[in-house]
C-alpha cells in the first residue's frame, strides 16, 4: 500500500523586479558602447597608427579619452547594484517581516531615474567620444572648447554619481545606527569612497578648466589681480577652482607645460584627472563590483492535512 505523501506548498517574495531595470540599463550602457567601438575603430586605425601629422601632439590626448570612456563604461554597468544595496539594508533591518515597507514608494521610483539619467548620461559621453575621435582624425582645427562636451558630460556623471551615492551611504548610515549601538557591527561598503572620489576628481579635473576663460595669463597673475579683501577672497577657499588652476600651473611649469599651448595643456590635465578617479575607484573598491547582495523571503505553508508538531504527540 503507498505511503501517504503530505506537500509543503513553499512560498517566496524576492527584489528580482530590479532585473528589469539592470536590462534596460544594460541595453542603454551597450548603445553608448556600440559609439565608443566605432571611435575606437578611429582611434586604432587613424590616429593611433594612421600616420596623421597633424594628431602627432594630440595622440598622448586622444589615448587618454579612448582608456576613460572605457574605464568609465566597466565602473558605471554596477550602477544598479547600489539600488539593491538599500533594499538589502531595509530587509536586513527587519528580517521577519517580508518587503521593502521601510522604502516609500516615491524614494524607489526617485533611484529608478536616477539610475536611468546614469545611463543617459553615458550615452551622451560616448557620443562625445566618438565625436572627438571623428575631429582628430579629420585634420580639423582643435582647441579646449572641441572637447567641452565630452569634459562637461563626465564630470556631470561623476557629480551625479557621488551625490546619489553619498545620500545613499548617508541613508544606510543613519538606519544602520542603532544596530550599531547594540554593538553589532555591519560593514558599510564603498559608497562613502565612491562619493568623495568622484566629487573630487571632478572639482580636481574642471578647476583648470573653467577658469581658463577668464584668466588666459595664467592664475598667479589672475590671482594677484583679485581683491582678496573682498569678493576676491573666495578664491582662496580650499579647493576653490583658482586655487586648483595655481597647483595645475606649478606642476605644468615643473613638466614645461606639457609641450602644448595652455588650452591644450588644461585638456591633458582634466583627462589625467578622470584616469585617476578611476583608477583609485576600481584599486581601492574592486571587491564591491563581485560581492553583491540577493534578497528572497522564503515562507512555507503546510497543506490541511498536515497536524501540527503539538498535535501530533
Amino acid at each position: 500500500m503507498p505511503k501517504k505523501v503530505n506537500y509543503t506548498l513553499k512560498l517566496s517574495l524576492s527584489t528580482r523586479g530590479v532585473d528589469t531595470i539592470n536590462a534596460v540599463y544594460a541595453f542603454v550602457m551597450a548603445l553608448g558602447l556600440t559609439e565608443v567601438f566605432i571611435g575606437s575603430h578611429t582611434f586604432i586605425t587613424s590616429i593611433l597608427f594612421g600616420g596623421i601629422a597633424s594628431v602627432g601632439p594630440l595622440r598622448p590626448l586622444s589615448f587618454l579619452f579612448f582608456i576613460n570612456v572605457v574605464l568609465l563604461g566597466m565602473r558605471f554597468f554596477w550602477v544598479p547594484r547600489n539600488l539593491v544595496r538599500i533594499f538589502y539594508v531595509s530587509a536586513l533591518l527587519d528580517p521577519e517581516a517580508p518587503g521593502l515597507s521601510r522604502l516609500p514608494n516615491w524614494f524607489i521610483s526617485l533611484n529608478w531615474l536616477v539610475i536611468f539619467m546614469h545611463a543617459g548620461l553615458y550615452y551622451v559621453i560616448c557620443r562625445e567620444f566618438k565625436y572627438i575621435m571623428f575631429l582628430l582624425s579629420s585634420n580639423a582645427s582643435l582647441d579646449a572648447t572641441s572637447f567641452s562636451g565630452y569634459f562637461l558630460g563626465h564630470a556631470a556623471l561623476l557629480v551625479l554619481n557621488g551625490l546619489w551615492i553619498g545620500m545613499l551611504a548617508k541613508y544606510e548610515e543613519r538606519v544602520l545606527s542603532p544596530s550599531k549601538d547594540n554593538g553589532t557591527r555591519h560593514d558599510i561598503p564603498g559608497g562613502v569612497i565612491w562619493s568623495r572620489n568622484n566629487l573630487a576628481c571632478s572639482l580636481l579635473a574642471l578647476g583648470p578648466y573653467v577658469t581658463l576663460g577668464t584668466c588666459q595669463s595664467g592664475s598667479f597673475a589672475c590671482l594677484a589681480a583679485l581683491n582678496l579683501s573682498g569678493e576676491g577672497a573666495a578664491a582662496l577657499v580650499p579647493m576653490s577652482p583658482m586655487l586648483i588652476t595655481v597647483m595645475y600651473d606649478m606642476g605644468a611649469a615643473a613638466l614645461g607645460g606639457f609641450g602644448l599651448d595652455r588650452a591644450l595643456s588644461v585638456s591633458l590635465w582634466v583627462m589625467a584627472c578622470f584616469l585617476l578617479n578611476s583608477c583609485l575607484d576600481l584599486l581601492t573598491t574592486g571587491q564591491y563590483y563581485v560581492v553583491l547582495e540577493e534578497i528572497e523571503w522564503e515562507g512555507r505553508l503546510s497543506s490541511g492535512n498536515e497536524r501540527a508538531p503539538e498535535d501530533a504527540e
